[in-house]
């Protein structure tokens, strides 16, 4: 199978055909931040599992059991194929958008489904535009997903 071009992260509207099927989708997840999902049907929604070997020479997965947080790693991102980084995952959680907390210096849980939730509410291709209501102290401002996104340092 052929990797997926660069392109493909970075473009909101590119399409990659996957094996003679139906196009991806391509979401963004933060601002600037791609991700290219597989059509429904192909994939399961979230599926963490280890390969153990079968005894013939082929390996079956078996599902690795999780709590409902995960602790955030650098590299864990990458080794579950989110699509970000883990400093764009931080900032995600930092803003709200994704279920999680710090639980000490350089050091946070966060909830798996909450992410994949996430990229649904993204799949709205005004997702960024949309204004919603902040409560800052006493007061209510309205402010873009965009805006509380950035603020989220």
């Amino acid at each position: 199978m052929k990797p997926l071009p660069q392109s493909a992260l970075r473009t909101p509207h590119s399409l990659v055909s996957v094996l003679n099927g139906p196009a991806p989708l391509t979401v963004e997840v933060a601002p600037g931040q791609f991700v290219v999902e597989c059509p429904a049907g192909q994939a399961p929604r979230v599926g963490l599992h280890d390969l153990q070997p079968a005894g013939d020479g082929t390996y079956r997965p078996v599902v690795r059991i999780h709590s409902r947080n995960l602790r955030l790693t650098v590299k864990l991102p990458a080794q579950l194929g989110l699509g970000v980084n883990y400093k764009t995952l931080v900032r995600l959680i930092r803003a709200g958008f994704v279920d999680g907390s710090q639980v000490g210096p350089r050091n946070y849980d966060f909830s798996l489904q909450s992410y994949f939730d996430h990229r649904d509410r993204c799949k709205d291709m005004e997702f960024w535009q949309t204004k919603v209501d902040v409560q800052i102290g006493s007061h209510t401002v309205r402010k873009t997903n965009l805006e509380i996104y950035q603020e989220a340092l």
